[in-house]
């Protein structure tokens, strides 16, 4: 189901155990995001997946695009997932 007015979450960067910087970009700007890292393609193919669950990542279900080690790792809406990615952010910063 689209839920239309919401943005998603951009985790661009933790910068050290105190700080945390996190950008967001609307949905709208998500094509943008995506041709300008070359992964537009690779979207619109359904050849992304939820860095934990390994769902394919669409419009519909995206929640946060992780850069990370070079990469970027997409996490869907599943609560589980978004669960996994606050200890994720979590362990980073201690």
């Amino acid at each position: 189901m689209e839920r239309q007015g919401e943005g998603f979450r951009v985790i661009l960067e933790i910068m050290d155990e105190r700080e945390q910087n996190i950008d967001a970009i609307h949905e709208r700007d998500l094509d943008k995001l995506l041709k300008q890292e070359g992964l537009l393609d690779a979207f619109q193919k359904g050849e992304i997946f939820c860095k934990f669950c390994k769902t394919k990542i669409t419009r519909e279900n995206i929640y946060s695009i992780l850069p990370e080690s070079g990469a970027f790792n997409f996490i869907c809406q599943k609560s589980e997932c978004v669960g996994n990615l606050l200890e994720h952010i979590d362990n980073k910063t201690l």
